[in-house]
């Protein structure tokens, strides 16, 4: 396995996903894959998950990666930029869903549906991109 669960604090417990990669650590069991991974999108880019284990812990993370879900098209910090990267793009700064800026992202993976965050979740997810 390419990581321990203790390294993966952003997934919700017990969901289908935790409990299948910790029984995969507690067998020893791998998988090979020729699936690139994800995706840069841009010279220099910044995987937004890798951004927030910097400065979030345990539920606060999760928070973050639902809401960052939620929005579908955020996975680099390219994705939250306006098409010039001159500025952060207001709605998703703020949580809304929108289809007026597109990123990549949105069209590159295939997304869950995710209930819209509430205030105080979306206020985790506003905080740790400032």
């Amino acid at each position: 396995m390419l990581f321990l669960m203790s390294d993966v604090t952003w997934i919700s417990d017990r969901t289908w996903i935790d409990n299948t990669l910790r029984a995969m650590e507690d067998l020893d069991v791998s998988i090979k894959t020729s699936i690139a991974g994800l995706v840069e999108w841009t010279n220099h880019d910044i995987f937004l998950m890798d951004m927030a284990m910097r400065q979030l812990k345990g539920k606060d993370l999760a928070i973050f990666n639902k809401v960052r879900l939620f929005l579908k098209v955020v996975t680099t910090l390219s994705d939250i930029m306006t098409a010039d990267s001159k500025y952060a793009d207001e709605g998703k700064l703020t949580c809304q869903e929108t289809s007026t800026s597109p990123t990549p992202s949105t069209s590159a993976y295939i997304w869950p549906t995710v209930t819209e965050p509430t205030r105080s979740k979306k206020k985790i997810w506003t905080e740790a991109i400032f």
